[in-house]
């Protein structure tokens, strides 16, 4: 019998069995089969047992990375200022970052669980109200800025963002979403919000201002101009003459110093538009012409307007602004020259198909500006010193306004001087050409001649007695048939029983202005022009004008010639149409 050296677990159970002797070889085939199966087993064992100690080396390392990693996201979650949340379906809240304690004074762990209607009852009812319904709805995201108190009582407004998220089977399965604090950004908004509703309601004021001040100026000064302009064409005697050119020459100083300080007004606010029309060069320069040549002939200096040939006869760009700037300019060259000359020189830079581009330049003999006074002659309210003040007057806006008007025009005044010389003020401006053929325009300039504008009737709204006097004489001189009416309600009266071609509308009249008059005349006649006559002024008279219906405006105190001009107008309209 043969004796073999089992495995020992095998040789404990045949120990076990007391037979250590193996009688047969197919009891040692079978014992030798089970002992290489226990040491296959041993072996796969201690494998496992390696690959075990592996894998839990592996895990313990996972696990710190994902211990880490998540207190990481926590502390940064927790340490930003938004507050992040999570709602599941029925809008419980199943997350709260630290930043909740923060902005609310509520515990999150009090919080959890909990509808998020329950912490928003401080919400101003139309601000729930939308939460309850945003909830309720299908929607995928959506933000909000509401208003609420926290717990302190503390106004606050937040910022809230919440987007509806999904699983991996695109269901729903709650949101989440962020609120942000943005309560001093709010309050600084509401602060600007604020003066500037404030800032409205003082240019509101103050263009009121401006408006009633300019009516209850420009219309005694309607009354002053109209008169002298009345008795000067009444053949005054020989010694009245010299006083009413006087009084003539006062009242418009006056009203050219009203006008400066109106017009600095309207600039400074920004409310003046440059408009583009067609008209002629040389006739705005022959009425500057006209303006200045008596008195530049008082003070015995030569006075020139010299206009370049090669410009075009008519031409594109706002010629009242034109005007302004010009005669502002010339007014005090005039004013600052004792001895010498002034001249006006107008010259074509270049000329497209499109555009001429023109040089102007006013010069004189005067006085002469310092270098240090040249710094600051075009500051608003400011002249050379103040000695030139009380020699020569003025508002020392005229050269502020002009520069302003220059620079809205796209271009810019330049000043060359020396003291006792005298001074050069220049500017270049482009005006638009139209070479398509246009219709004739009659000249603004025209004289007053009698009954030259027979056949036409007009409405007068005006309420001033004066000023009734003084259009009444103009008109009736021109053969105008004409109607007064004493105000708003007066003047719709009227119009419904009369056939007027033109109606001159004052704006400030008792019982009905004169805007309430045209909106209604306007309800049953869109066709009679309607033009204001009027001394008030603001700055956005004309939009007002503008929405009332009426066709434009003529201010007060009105230039004869303008008005006899717009009169001739429809005349020749009214003639026009009698001949087809």
């Amino acid at each position: 019998m043969t004796k073999y050296k089992l495995h020992h677990l095998l040789e404990e159970q045949v120990q076990a069995t007391r037979s250590n002797n193996i009688s047969s070889d197919i009891n040692v085939a079978l014992l030798n089969k089970i002992s290489e199966t226990y040491l296959s087993f041993e072996r796969k064992e201690k494998e496992l047992k390696q690959s075990l100690e592996i894998l839990r080396k592996n895990q313990r390392h996972t696990n710190l990375k994902l211990e880490n990693i998540t207190r990481n996201a926590n502390h940064a979650i927790n340490n930003i200022t938004e507050v992040v949340f999570e709602l599941d379906l029925t809008g419980n809240y199943v997350y709260l970052n630290q930043a909740w304690e923060t902005l609310t004074g509520l515990k999150v762990i009090d919080c959890l669980g909990e509808h998020y209607s329950k912490n928003l009852k401080r919400l101003r009812p139309k601000d729930n109200l939308e939460l309850n319904q945003l909830i309720e709805q299908n929607f995928k995201s959506f933000c909000k800025v509401l208003k609420l108190k926290n717990s302190n009582g503390d106004v606050l407004w937040l910022d809230i963002s919440v987007k509806k998220i999904f699983s991996t089977k695109d269901e729903p399965i709650g949101y989440i979403g962020t609120i942000s604090d943005i309560t001093s950004q709010k309050e600084k908004e509401l602060t600007l919000v604020e003066e500037k509703d404030k800032q409205i309601l003082a240019n509101k004021a103050k263009d009121e201002f401006l408006s009633t001040i300019s009516h209850e100026i420009r219309t005694p000064l309607n009354a002053v101009i109209g008169i002298s302009h009345l008795l000067l064409i009444e053949n005054p005697k020989s010694n009245q003459l010299k006083h009413l050119n006087i009084l003539k020459s006062s009242s418009e100083h006056l009203l050219s110093l009203v006008n400066d300080v109106l017009d600095f007004g309207k600039i400074e606010s920004g409310n003046i538009e440059i408009e583009s029309v067609e008209f002629d060069l040389s006739n705005s320069i022959n009425g500057i012409l006209a303006s200045y040549a008596n008195i530049a002939e008082e003070k015995d200096i030569n006075f020139s307007i010299n206009i370049d040939s090669k410009i075009p006869k008519k031409i594109e760009g706002d010629p009242t602004r034109l005007s302004q700037i010009l005669t502002n300019l010339l007014s005090n060259a005039i004013k600052f020259t004792n001895s010498g000359s002034v001249a006006l020189n107008i010259k074509c830079m270049q000329k497209t198909a499109k555009y001429a581009h023109l040089y102007f330049e006013v010069i004189d003999t005067g006085i002469g500006i310092t270098k240090k006074q040249q710094k600051m002659i075009f500051n608003a309210f400011t002249q050379a010193d103040t000695s030139t003040a009380r020699k020569f007057g003025g508002t020392g806006l005229g050269l502020s306004i002009s520069k302003k008007l220059v620079q809205l025009m796209g271009s810019d005044i330049s000043l060359k001087s020396e003291l006792g010389i005298g001074s050069v003020f220049s500017f270049p401006l482009r005006f638009k050409l139209n070479n398509a053929e246009q219709p004739t325009v009659l000249n603004d300039s025209l004289p007053e001649s009698k009954n030259s504008l027979d056949g036409i009737s007009v409405l007068v709204a005006e309420d001033n007695k004066v000023n009734c006097i003084i259009i009444k004489r103009f008109l009736s001189k021109w053969g105008v048939q004409l109607e007064i009416a004493g105000d708003g309600v007066e003047a719709v009266e009227k119009f419904k029983k009369g056939d007027f071609d033109l109606v001159f509308m004052d704006i400030m009249m008792p019982n009905m202005n004169g805007l309430e008059a045209t909106k209604i005349i306007r309800e049953f006649d869109t066709q009679t022009p309607i033009i204001a006559l009027t001394a008030a002024i603001g700055n956005n008279i004309e939009k007002e004008y503008g929405e009332a219906g009426m066709n434009g405006h003529i201010s007060k105190p009105f230039n004869p010639n303008m008005l006899f001009s717009l009169l001739k107008r429809k005349h020749a309209s009214l003639a026009k149409k009698a001949n087809t």
